[in-house]
């Protein structure tokens, strides 16, 4: 899980850094078209669309900077964590979510309770954001890679893990995969 965590906080962290896995995920796109999308749909840069990038988002009152993100700031601090800030965005920013899992990973190699707080944290903020954000994008329709790669995270978080991964995608058909993902 610590791959998988620390790969997708380098998905959100800039469209450079997603590069690799648009491709990997059979985009053909020109890099520039790649980059316009990824901007549009995981960094907030169009007004028309809402993309739930913060926990704090994916709440009731589905506001920026609440409740939820002080509950988040206190989750980190109390095991030592402090977050980086990828531009300028609030600390329960999906990408720096992923990040203190991975911390949390490495921390429960010599703290075991790490574990046990790295499921609380993934199971209260970190999978509704992500089912949120990938509802948002499979909503817009625009690009599917992106949705694919949402899709891929939101089995690999959920426990599926990395070889469960691989078979359902090698066994079944995209679609077939999605409508497992779409499940959870």
């Amino acid at each position: 899980m610590l791959n998988f965590y620390l790969a997708a906080s380098e998905f959100f962290e800039s469209p450079k850094k997603a590069m690799p896995f648009l491709q990997a995920f059979g985009e053909t796109s020109a890099e520039a078209d790649c980059r316009l999308e990824y901007d549009y749909l995981l960094r907030g840069c169009d007004a028309d669309f809402d993309a739930p990038l913060w926990a704090s988002v994916c709440k009731e009152d589905r506001v920026l900077n609440n409740a939820t993100t002080l509950e988040v700031i206190r989750f980190c601090h109390k095991w030592g964590y402090e977050p980086r800030r990828v531009d300028f965005n609030p600390r329960d920013y999906i990408g720096e979510q992923f990040r203190f899992l991975a911390y949390l990973r490495t921390l429960a190699e010599t703290c075991p309770e790490a574990l046990k707080a790295e499921e609380e944290f993934l199971h209260r903020y970190t999978l509704g954001n992500l089912r949120a954000l990938r509802d948002a994008v499979k909503k817009r329709g625009t690009f599917a890679s992106i949705e694919a790669i949402l899709d891929t995270m939101l089995l690999a978080a959920a426990g599926f893990g990395a070889d469960a991964m691989v078979a359902i995608y090698t066994t079944t058909s995209p679609r077939q995969a999605q409508s497992i993902a779409y499940s959870l």
